[in-house]
């Protein structure tokens, strides 16, 4: 009886041995996962302001080039008002060219009629 007694509690305390080197196994396990799991979300948090950030200035990017769209719509119109304009001007031009080039014709048929005259009257 003795005997057992004193093999209980060396099996009592290999048994608590071997239980606290599972639970401390256990332990340095589960901190790595936790190690783990919180280096995931602090990559996840990371990539996550990253592609903020990202979003942020392409937005800023789209919000420029419609302001250039903008404008260069404006330039489009000034142009197009500027091409009618100068249009009309030629159209304009063509016309009094035109008015004067027969006015001059007229005026050097006259001028041939006139020199025609006064040779008769010198006759």
């Amino acid at each position: 009886i003795l005997e057992s007694n004193r093999k209980g509690p060396k099996q009592d305390r290999t048994a608590e041995g071997q239980a606290l080197s599972e639970a401390r196994k256990h332990l340095k396990e589960e901190t790595q996962l936790r190690l783990d799991v919180e280096k995931e979300l602090e990559m996840q948090i990371s990539m996550r302001q990253e592609m903020e950030l990202a979003m942020k200035m392409l937005e800023k990017d789209v919000c420029e080039k419609q302001d250039a769209l903008v404008s260069l719509r404006q330039q489009l119109d000034d142009l197009r008002a500027l091409k009618h304009e100068l249009a009309f001007k030629l159209q304009s031009s063509d016309l009094g060219v035109k008015q004067k080039s027969e006015l001059n014709s007229r005026l050097e048929e006259k001028t041939n009629q006139m020199a025609a005259t006064i040779k008769q009257l010198e006759q």
